[in-house]
């Protein structure tokens, strides 16, 4: 089994890992930290993803280019384009810090009438520990960007995993002692430096990746940032776009209300890796095809079958929260959520649509073409914010999740299908018409999964259980026999036939 395949296999495994940690560690952090801790900590969290969009300034073109010259042999340009992003980014760090101070002292002046003195307090000391998070992340990213350009994506996605387990678990056993937001902060930089050493020890002794600056070359460092700042300009449009609802509501109501969205917030950002699991390990692939052959038609076809795997994947999830979730909610974070339900669900239906063709980015990014993506999604995030605090304060806390999901559905549905479509000279008609052909299983499968429902049980979590349990297989039994096609039986007849030979 190739590298590919082993990222995309463990992609799914550390999907399901961190779906799954999040949902036994949310209840729990609720539980030891409280439901006011815990909407500090994710209003907090939300304000800091504004500078952590300072990660991905310069990521994509680095990738994009190290990628190039790997893919062209040219092992000196490869070097040295690591070696000058290394440089650049010790810059940053520095401008980072500088930022971070600023953000202290706003968050104050911001949240001074609707935050306790406490909380503003603490507060403070987390956005400091998240900057230096951050700026760790920063001074790592050329290992990161080394790692992926070499496809070791088994360290990468093996890494991940362990500390996606083991972060959790600590927070949970310090938190009992020291119940607040702070503590979470505190361990969550200190498992980020721990990940930034392994990738280091990895890249340099392991895989002898060589970080060596050979020349001066303005002229990638101009591509490098024209390049990336597309890529920059989408980030801070994804922030906007997905922290922004928290920051509104943290300044027109409370940390409580905070908490009470950020439940239904964790629902659909655990509902993304899903269907990104797979599109995150073709870059080099990409890059490949758009450096060498530059088929169209190659790029189009593998869009369809990621889509489509893609699109499986999440459609199990997606039915599967509608039919059990308003069971389930309560249940996991508690009686006084249950309105996070209608708030996950109703974001979920219009972003399918962006998760399932995330390959296009990716093809987007190696043709160079990623600009128009950035600006028009900046453009729909900031009508997203004048549709929030417009729609909050007629539909309260729901109005915030129309609004997002009404500009998800404008942006990712229609716009960019377009772009797609006339600009990159993507096959969309082909892909949606490959996504038509799921389509069956999928409502055969919602039809039995209502007459699950029926089945009932003393204990409310067995319940649970039992109609999930029963609508997997159900949904499975109906994609295999209805939707899957010959390409996509022969992957999983060579992936039984890989785990029999190991077993």
């Amino acid at each position: 089994m190739n590298q590919v395949r082993k990222g995309a296999l463990l992609s799914f495994v550390q999907t399901i890992v961190h779906v799954v940690v999040n949902l036994l560690y949310v209840p729990l952090l609720l539980k030891y930290i409280g439901q006011s801790e815990y909407g500090l900590y994710q209003l907090v969290g939300s304000i800091i993803a504004y500078l952590s969009i300072t990660q991905n300034l310069l990521s994509a073109g680095v990738l994009r280019y190290y990628c190039k010259y790997k893919s062209l042999d040219d092992l000196e340009n490869a070097e040295n384009t690591l070696a000058i992003a290394k440089r650049i980014y010790y810059i940053f760090s520095g401008v980072v810090m500088l930022l971070g101070l600023v953000m202290v002292f706003f968050f104050e002046k911001f949240y001074n009438g609707s935050l306790t003195l406490a909380e503003i307090q603490e507060s403070r000391w987390m956005i400091l520990l998240l900057t230096v998070t951050l700026v760790i992340n920063l001074t790592s990213y050329v290992y990161t960007a080394a790692l992926n350009g070499n496809e070791c994506f088994f360290f990468i996605k093996v890494l991940g995993i362990i500390i996606t387990l083991f972060q959790p678990i600590t927070v949970i056993i310090f938190t009992i002692r020291s119940p607040y937001a702070l503590t979470v902060v505190c361990i969550q930089t200190v498992f980020t430096l721990i990940e930034a050493i392994a990738k280091r020890y990895y890249c340099s002794k392991k895989m002898k990746v060589k970080i060596v600056y050979h020349h001066r070359d303005s002229a990638l460092v101009k591509k490098i940032i024209f390049f990336s700042a597309g890529v920059f300009c989408a980030a801070l449009a994804d922030q906007i776009f997905w922290k922004t609802d928290q920051i509104i509501l943290g300044r027109m109501f409370n940390t409580s209300v905070v908490a009470v969205y950020a439940v239904g917030a964790q629902i659909y950002t655990n509902y993304m890796p899903f269907g990104t699991a797979i599109s995150g390990v073709f870059m080099p692939k990409v890059s490949r095809i758009y450096n060498t052959s530059k088929s169209t038609q190659e790029l189009s076809d593998l869009f369809s079958k990621v889509g489509r795997i893609s699109f499986m994947i999440c459609a199990l999830i997606l039915t599967g929260f509608a039919l059990f979730g308003l069971d389930f909610i309560p249940l996991w974070a508690g009686e006084n959520f249950e309105i996070a339900y209608y708030i996950a669900l109703t974001v979920m239906f219009p972003f399918t649509i962006d998760i399932i063709q995330n390959l296009g980015l990716t093809i987007l990014q190696v043709e160079n073409k990623y600009y128009f993506r950035a600006r028009m999604y900046l453009l729909i995030a900031i009508v997203n914010i004048v549709a929030t605090i417009v729609f909050v304060q007629w539909w309260g806390i729901l109005g915030a999740a129309i609004a997002t999901a009404a500009s998800s559905l404008i942006g990712n549905g229609i716009i960019m299908n377009i772009y797609y479509s006339k600009v990159i000279h993507l096959n969309v008609k082909a892909f949606w018409v490959e996504i038509l052909k799921v389509m069956p299983a999928i409502i055969l499968s919602l039809a039995l999964g209502y007459l699950i429902l029926l089945i009932r049980c003393s204990n409310p979590w067995l319940e649970l259980f039992v109609h999930i349990m029963l609508y997997v297989i159900v949904y499975l039994v109906s994609i295999y026999f209805l939707s899957l096609n010959d390409y996509e039986k022969g992957m999983l007849k060579a992936l039984k036939n890989k785990i029999m030979r190991k077993i």
